[in-house]
């Protein structure tokens, strides 16, 4: 995935913390949720700062990105290694 995102790119990774150390990044922001009730990092999407990139399991599949369905159709599907999926703003 480095050599698909450009160093300088805001990049959120969701619920997949391991990828913070693996990705070479200035703007790398994550958001985890332990659970339903307790998360930790900036709901970008919320926020309407939506990150150029948005790397997590699947945007379907977890259940901070199920929240925002709607959004998904501003990304594009750019990338799958192993359990990851790697997604571009359009």
């Amino acid at each position: 995935m480095n050599q698909i995102i450009p160093s300088d790119a805001d990049i959120m990774v969701v619920n997949q913390p391991v990828l913070g150390f693996l990705l070479k990044s200035d703007r790398l922001y994550q958001y985890i949720e332990t659970n339903p009730h307790v998360a930790v990092g900036q709901d970008r999407l919320q926020s309407g700062a939506l990150p150029a990139y948005v790397v997590t399991s699947s945007w379907s599949d977890d259940p901070y990105l199920k929240k925002y369905l709607a959004l998904q159709e501003k990304y594009t599907d750019v990338f799958q290694m192993d359990r990851w999926q790697l997604y571009k703003k359009k």
